[in-house]
């Protein structure tokens, strides 16, 4: 599995747009939000631009997210501010 950490577009990232670059499962944990997403079944397109994700999973911060096998479910509520 693929882990980066940083700032990221999260209206692009919301949309599935980065299905093309072969991320199996593309989680996103919005703050502002209070939301945990996760983003699977990547699905390439011609053009970059129609790349996308197949499914999307969308949970409240706090709550387990299911990610896909053979992935476990993560534990969102060690995300939650004390």
């Amino acid at each position: 599995m693929r882990r980066s950490v940083g700032d990221a577009d999260s209206a692009r990232v919301l949309r599935g747009d980065d299905g093309g670059v072969g991320i199996p499962v593309y989680v996103l944990i919005h703050r502002q939000e209070g939301k945990a997403y996760a983003f699977s079944e990547p699905v390439p397109g011609d053009d970059p631009a129609t790349a996308h994700y197949a499914t999307k999973v969308e949970v409240e911060l706090g709550r387990s997210l299911p990610l896909p096998t053979p992935y476990p479910s993560l534990d969102t509520s060690v995300l939650l501010n004390p």
